[in-house]
């Protein structure tokens, strides 16, 4: 069974109170995985994946299983760790959203790429 809405109040419960609806939940997420915004992590997994190619972590986690003994605690460190600092972005990002609106951050980001972008490309023309 499917239910007919949900509910995105943040809150851990179940069900909410106020509408009837089910909670969008990590539990909520398993037990009906069309609750699951697909089209939002696939282009979230794509965005962070084609970043993260050829960037320092990877370097960095390069150098560190080609000189190490154990390959498989570089990878469970690298993963925890880019776990972590996810999990770190989204609470601040709905955190955020709390007190500023979204289209503002987007363009808050947006200008922020751009600003930093001109200054690395002015910056290498330099050196």
């Amino acid at each position: 069974m499917f239910p007919s809405s949900v509910c995105r109040t943040p809150d851990t419960s179940g069900f909410c109170e106020g509408c009837g609806a089910i909670r969008v939940t990590p539990v909520a997420l398993l037990v009906y995985p069309r609750l699951m915004e697909w089209k939002l992590f696939a282009s979230t997994f794509a965005a962070i994946f084609l970043a993260e190619i050829g960037d320092k972590t990877q370097l960095a986690t390069l150098s560190l299983s080609a000189g190490g003994s154990s390959r498989w605690a570089v990878f469970a460190g690298a993963a925890l760790a880019l776990v972590a600092t996810s999990a770190i972005a989204v609470l601040a990002g709905e955190a955020l959203t709390r007190v500023i609106s979204p289209v503002w951050l987007e363009r808050a980001a947006g200008a922020l790429f751009l600003v930093l972008g001109v200054w690395f490309l002015a910056g290498s023309s330099s050196g």
